[in-house]
């Protein structure tokens, strides 16, 4: 009784320490999920453009830098003489690499990088592995010491608190986890949009300083207190060899379906809700949210009345995924993802798509808190096995699974999944999770043959289905759906073509493309050019291709070349090529599938008109291709007298930031269109009635369609279309940077502009102006 009561009093004594060994693992997983969702974002400038593979490049370096560090430090800390005091240094380290990587984006060093670029092409190395390889080298250490800091706080609490209980472990767990969410959420919807990268990379090197401060701090009062002397092991230092095979399954297993039903949210969601800049962060919120409540859950003995088998659990886990696969059809609402409370909102109204996490959450704390006996030693191992299955969920779901329809993604999930249950129904039924006693060799010979079946199996459905939906599909109401890893391609019944689930262009019909918003694009920069001689012309952005193939038409053009980053138009090209205008047979255009700003920083050609396919301003990503940086890019491939042409679809204020922003680096603007359209230039440019009715005297292709167009519209509606305004700029406070991403947060932009006060009222948007 006396020992009992020792025991307990010892506990009560240690629990400050527990408290604050748990907000410094708090503080630590904030900063962790701050900087990966800055990261996320301001790589994406030497990254390529694209959304998904930018997404999965950081996130793969951040989870492989956790698993490295895990298993490093899982196999060393038995030689860590006071593993509180390695934490408190590993988040002083931590915060001077967040430091130091701060210093470093704030660098100019784009030229240097750009210059790496362009010799990696010259070597035929492919840029995504040059991307790839730069974050790595830039994210690798602080990702490695991120890895490092569970295995030292769970012998922290073995070791020197005395702590018995297994469940201890994943409470460690989810106190971490419950950081990430709250960095997760203040990252995305308030310190970038309202401070910039920067600032929230200093917000986040802060937390990991407190964090080491709270460490410290928790060392001396372990030193200071009698009971919480280091003492000798009384438990294996390590899972017995023969174990290892079975735990090692279940924890690559389930890291591989959590971060493949992940990537699956990511999708799904911002087809749903549109792509916008707070859908990674929605997304990664909820997802850790129940997830950090699964695993508190299995911390607690209440619910091994329920869960007292992971069979059990991961039969739970498919159902739940198969209630996400039904919510996800019927889900026709979309919520606004603009503000902090908006992220609320939406975590509320669409939790059904986040209760898979919680299971994953689940499985992943009642597996581990069942396979530790040495917790330093196997939380380090087992993470480094779940990290390992999440980076090979990542890599698959973005290079096979994107390729094909989601509900093919749920589908093979649930039947990986009801794999994986088979192995952990074949060890519990060897008791191998409930004693210490090591498997049977017919039971790994078990585990080995399962393995093969469930891998095979999964193999030929793959295919299966990657051969299956490969091709366009027609829907009943007569739209079109193609999937591939860059993006989504819808074209609905009347020809719109939908990117992500964002209304971009129209194919043609019957000349239907005249007057269009891409039509004026190639259009109006021809008129305003102020010497008429154009050669070479650049187009960013493919769409249908009405932009390219229009300038096309112009006698004096020589070529046209075309960037784009999605690569799934190209099946549109194939499939529609009178509605593209056949651009992609046209001779003068040379169309490259990479992102527009890559591609003008690696290549030197200079251009006498560049002009840009509309961008949705709330997009996510927009801001790479309006901020003042790309704008100083795009003006030094401008010969002497060339002209850019740039359409900001979004509201009064996010054309006004665009105005603002364009006017910083080209001295001479035209706004059109109620200033919806910009044509810049470093010259004067003319746009007067007299110069176009001049213009329009030449023959050729292209002058016998805008004649067209100026008999259709009528005389005051054609004086209409080429009416220039005078109009507003703003200050510096709504210049859009690279670190400064404002276009994307119509909301806080808004904030920005009702302080200022104009002559006049912004004009408001115009979007019927396809037939002026």
């Amino acid at each position: 009784m006396w020992e009992s009561i020792s025991k307990t009093a010892e506990r009560i004594e240690q629990t400050p320490i527990r408290r604050a060994l748990m907000l410094a693992l708090f503080f630590s997983g904030s900063a962790g999920l701050i900087n990966q969702v800055v990261w996320q974002r301001a790589l994406k400038v030497f990254l390529g453009g694209s959304e998904t593979i930018s997404s999965m490049i950081v996130v793969l370096v951040f989870l492989a830098g956790l698993g490295v560090g895990s298993v490093w430090m899982g196999t060393r800390i038995g030689r860590v003489t006071a593993p509180a005091r390695w934490f408190a240094g590993i988040e002083l380290s931590l915060a001077v690499a967040g430091y130091g990587i701060c210093q470093a984006l704030g660098m100019d060093s784009s030229e240097s990088i750009y210059y790496f670029q362009r010799a990696a092409t010259g070597l035929g190395i492919p840029l995504r592995a040059v991307h790839a390889s730069g974050a790595f080298v830039l994210l690798a250490v602080p990702c490695f010491l991120m890895g490092t800091t569970l295995p030292v706080a769970a012998e922290v609490c073995q070791r020197e608190l005395g702590l018995r209980e297994r469940g201890s472990v994943s409470k460690l767990y989810t106190a971490n986890t419950l950081g990430a969410v709250f960095g997760s959420a203040i990252g995305a919807a308030i310190l970038v949009p309202i401070w910039g990268q920067r600032l929230a990379l200093m917000t986040a090197a802060s937390a990991n300083l407190a964090a080491a401060v709270i460490a410290f701090l928790a060392a001396r009062a372990i030193g200071a207190t009698p009971g919480a002397a280091p003492r000798k092991r009384e438990l294996p230092n390590a899972l017995d060899d023969e174990r290892i095979p079975g735990f090692a399954v279940l924890a690559f297993g389930f890291g591989f379906c959590a971060l493949w039903y992940e990537m699956f949210l990511y999708r799904a969601i911002a087809l749903r809700h549109e792509p916008l800049p707070l859908i990674f962060s929605a997304v990664l919120t909820g997802f850790l949210v129940f997830w950090s409540l699964g695993v508190y859950a299995s911390s607690l003995r209440a619910s091994t009345t329920l869960f007292s088998r992971l069979t059990r659990a991961v039969v739970w886990t498919a159902i739940s995924v198969a209630g996400a696969l039904w919510f996800c059809v019927v889900d026709r609402t979309p919520t606004p993802l603009f503000t902090i409370s908006n992220l609320i909102v939406f975590l509320l109204v669409k939790s059904i798509y986040f209760v898979p996490a919680f299971f994953f959450g689940l499985l992943f704390g009642s597996t581990i808190e069942r396979a530790i006996r040495s917790w330093g030693r196997d939380v380090g191992w087992f993470a480094a096995w779940n990290t390992a299955g999440s980076c090979c969920g990542i890599l698959l779901a973005t290079f096979a699974g994107y390729e094909v329809d989601l509900l093919w993604m749920l589908l093979v999930l649930v039947l990986l999944l009801l794999g994986i249950g088979g192995v952990a129904g074949k060890l519990e039924r060897a008791r191998s999770l409930e004693s210490p006693a090591p498997m049977s060799g017919d039971t790994v010979m078990f585990w080995l043959r399962n393995a093969k079946t469930v891998v095979f199996g999964l193999l030929a459905l793959s295919t299966f289905a990657t051969g299956f939906v490969q091709s366009p599909v027609a829907r009943a109401d007569g739209s079109i759906r193609l999937f591939g890893r860059d993006g989504v391609v819808v074209i609905d019944n009347a020809g719109y073509l939908f990117s992500d689930g964002l209304l971009q262009s129209r194919l043609s019909s019957d000349d239907n493309h005249i007057g269009s918003a891409n039509w004026a694009l190639a259009v109006d920069p021809v008129l305003a050019h102020p010497t008429g001689v154009i050669r070479t012309a650049l187009v960013v952005g493919l769409g249908t291709g009405i932009t390219a193939a229009t300038l096309a038409k112009h006698d004096s053009i020589e070529s046209v070349d075309v960037y784009d980053i999605n690569q799934t138009l190209k099946r549109v090209l194939e499939r529609f090529p009178d509605g593209t205008l056949r651009v992609a047979e046209n001779p003068k255009v040379n169309i490259h599938w990479q992102d527009g700003r890559t591609g003008l920083a690696i290549r030197e050609k200079k251009y006498d008109l560049i002009s840009q396919q509309p961008l949705i301003l709330k997009q996510a990503g927009a801001s790479l291709l309006l901020s003042v940086e790309y704008f100083r890019l795009v003006s030094s491939r401008l010969e002497p007298d060339g002209v850019v042409a740039v359409f900001s679809n979004g509201t009064a204020e996010q054309a006004l930031a665009v105005r603002q922003t364009a006017s910083a680096v080209f001295p001479h603007m035209l706004a059109l269109h109620q200033g919806y359209e910009l044509i810049l230039s470093r010259v004067p440019l003319d746009l007067s009635q007299h110069r176009v009715e001049t213009l329009l005297r030449r023959e050729g292709e292209l002058w016998a369609e805008i004649r067209q167009l100026r008999e259709a519209a009528g005389e005051g509606r054609w004086l209409e279309y080429i009416r220039t305004h005078q109009l507003p700029l703003g200050d510096s406070r709504i210049t859009i940077r690279d670190d400064f991403p404002i276009i994307e947060y119509p909301h806080h932009l808004r904030t920005l502009v009702k302080g200022m006060h104009f002559a006049q009222a912004l004009p408001r948007p115009r979007y019927d102006w396809q037939r002026p």
